[in-house]
């Protein structure tokens, strides 16, 4: 039973009674000695240290935590950098797409139309073939399989 009296100590300290193993006792009794310490003001300069260090570990893991939530912002905010130009990129690529498609739509349309005023017998059904196959001429067969797929 390790006891630490206030005598000598100054205002604001209390007399304590603290159970310590006896190899620890004699190490702190030998560790006070040699610093030319009293039991008491050893124990209590380690553990005001000892508390020290256990804030300044606190401080650093909060710390770590945040330059990891930094890190963390910083790759959000380049991914969605990314995002955006892709975003852009796919959009430029899907009116460029659209423009084209409506020229060829434009051509298709002008010779069905010069058909149907040099063959007023010209059917629908003929109509149709030759649109398909104006479109497949200027798409290609992949692009015309994916339209007929998205028919009623």
């Amino acid at each position: 039973m390790l006891f630490f009296s206030g005598s000598g100590l100054g205002m604001g300290y209390r007399s304590v009674s603290v159970s310590l193993e006896e190899k620890l006792l004699v190490a702190v009794d030998r560790a006070a000695g040699e610093r030319g310490m009293k039991r008491s003001e050893f124990v209590d300069a380690a553990l005001r240290e000892h508390l020290a260090r256990l804030a300044e570990r606190e401080l650093e893991e909060q710390l770590g935590l945040a330059a990891k939530m930094d890190n963390l912002a910083e790759l959000v905010d380049e991914r969605a950098d990314d995002l955006r130009e892709l975003t852009l990129r796919r959009t430029n690529a899907a009116v460029g797409m659209s423009r084209h498609a409506l020229r060829v739509a434009e051509r298709i349309y002008a010779v069905l139309e010069a058909q149907f005023a040099a063959n007023p017998k010209f059917s629908y059904e003929e109509a149709e073939e030759t649109a398909r196959r104006r479109v497949q001429e200027a798409l290609g067969p992949r692009e015309v399989r994916e339209v007929d797929r998205e028919r009623p």
